[in-house]
């Protein structure tokens, strides 16, 4: 069976800047995606928001109609004179943005290549699938607030449970809550970024420090000054590159920084995902890795290169399978397959679904696009006033589902080291601040990629695959002595401990 990789791409003309003519918080009963329906279109033209529960054609109007000016809006009486530019607008940009204007940063600029989400059409969001965010990523939000904890939290599922079935009797549960842990909250990224823009809106849309600019990519053609912060004419005390594993700030930097050192590789294979209700016969709670246990003639015939269906579970009885090819392109039985054919052919070759996909979902699934995983390797995550974090830093194409806490516990620890810059006033060294991140969370980025075997694309399936079969036999030790760390797994280390990577790979190494 090919490898499972769990990993989404992170990845901007129009501009809005706040003003305090924006409308007071809504209720918290209303959800974060009813709020950006109906207010994170005001003070500007395209702030980000959802559109799913509002009328299309009338929020282009607002849109069209309202104010293309920016305002200038004085600072807060508590902000210092400190400016940052966040170049993506995925879940760390966007908790950094939280974290910093929390601690009367002046402004936080937002700068994202996409379109403005609540124009686009959330059926075509076929790409993404759900993170699952653990103690590293929770503690991690949790900084900013536990009103932001919650926005979140309510938006997805919580869940522990991970079964490997085999057939429609025989399953296997290999992960169940440790005792005294919080399970693992499973949501789709624009779900989590949604919850913390409406708690940005809430919190800092009527002060005017907070500046959202959509479908604005930067190019090699942008004017970089890695000792200034400046860019494109436009000086920041920090710019950060949080804009995923094809990061245009780090290509910036590369040409910018001689010292700068960075590796990138495309891994084999591709993911696409299907998006539908979960199947009746699964546990609509647990993660559901399926095995092909239907063969792969006759009615499976379509669905024969097809090695397993990695199911996860979304709120609201949803679901979302990660289907992968071990080449870069889909396996001709695909392409070839009609809907309907690869609708049986799904079901005879995975006979624990009992017959529960969708046509319209394996329509949408066969019409979608692929996703290539890469591995991202740099030597530093700072140069002069310029950080990485996330997949921009490292990634490690998403194995044993990683990226997105790490991305986080970056963003809390480049938080940590500004806020304490800021507060030193006309004294303050943000190249020195930003040096200090990196110091810290590089050592990290490797760690993770040495245990989940990634250090370049050849080891996905030699150390990666010794390591995780190690950690899975030491989570049969677990539970026979479930309290006892010394039985814990790898994999129980990382998503249910906030103990570095670097310790926690050190103690791999012993064993």
């Amino acid at each position: 069976m090919p490898p499972l990789l769990l990993r989404l791409p992170v990845s901007f003309n129009s501009s809005v800047n706040y003003s305090a003519s924006s409308s007071s918080s809504s209720s918290s009963s209303s959800s974060s995606s009813q709020r950006f329906g109906q207010r994170f279109i005001r003070g500007g033209r395209h702030v980000h928001g959802v559109h799913r529960h509002a009328n299309r054609r009338h929020l282009r109007r607002l849109i069209q109609s309202s104010s293309s000016q920016s305002s200038s809006s004085p600072s807060s009486s508590s902000s210092k004179a400190a400016a940052a530019l966040v170049v993506g607008a995925g879940p760390a940009g966007l908790l950094l943005a939280h974290r910093l204007l929390s601690k009367g940063w002046q402004s936080v600029t937002i700068q994202e290549a996409r379109p403005n989400p609540a124009l686009q059409d959330s059926s075509s969001s076929t790409r993404q699938w759900s993170l699952g965010l653990n103690v590293r990523g929770r503690t991690a939000i949790k900084s900013t607030g536990q009103d932001v904890w919650e926005e979140v939290k309510n938006a997805g599922l919580l869940s522990d449970q991970f079964f490997v079935v085999a057939t429609k009797k025989l399953k296997l549960q290999i992960r169940e809550s440790t005792p005294g842990s919080e399970p693992s909250l499973l949501l789709n990224r624009q779900v989590l970024c949604n919850a913390l823009l409406a708690t940005l809106e809430d919190k800092y849309g009527s002060t005017g420090r907070i500046k959202l600019v959509w479908d604005a990519p930067l190019t090699a053609e942008s004017a970089l000054d890695i000792s200034t912060g400046s860019i494109d004419g436009e000086t920041y005390d920090v710019i950060v590159g949080a804009d995923g594993a094809n990061s245009a700030v780090r290509r910036l930097v590369q040409a910018n920084d001689a010292t700068f050192d960075c590796e990138t590789e495309i891994l084999p294979g591709a993911v696409r995902v299907l998006h539908q209700n979960m199947p009746p016969a699964l546990n609509r709670n647990a993660i559901n890795l399926l095995l092909p246990t239907g063969g792969s003639k006759g009615d499976a015939e379509a669905a024969k290169d097809i090695g397993g269906l990695f199911i996860i579970p979304a709120k609201g009885g949803k679901m979302c399978a990660l289907v992968n090819w071990k080449e870069a392109t889909p396996p001709a039985s695909v392409l070839e397959a009609s809907p309907e054919a690869m609708l049986h052919g799904l079901h005879a070759r995975f006979p624990q679904l009992e017959n529960g996909l969708e046509l319209e979902a394996i329509r949408a699934f066969l019409d979608g696009r692929d996703t290539r995983p890469s591995v991202v390797r740099c030597s530093k995550y700072a140069s002069g006033r310029v950080a990485l974090l996330g997949d921009a830093a490292h990634s490690t194409g998403g194995t044993l589902g990683q990226g997105a806490n790490s991305a986080l516990e970056d963003a809390a620890a480049l938080a940590d080291a500004l806020i304490d810059e800021v507060e030193k006033g006309s004294d303050a060294d943000y190249t020195d601040a930003l040096h200090r991140y990196s110091s810290v969370r590089e050592p990290e980025g490797s760690a993770l990629a040495e245990l989940v075997g990634v250090r370049k694309a050849s080891d996905v399936r030699r150390g990666g695959v010794g390591r995780i079969a190690k950690s899975v036999g030491r989570f049969f030790l677990s539970r026979i002595r479930p309290n006892d760390p010394k039985y814990f797994s790898m994999q129980t280390r990382m998503s249910q401990t906030t103990d570095s990577f670097v310790s926690i790979l050190e103690k791999e190494r012993l064993d």
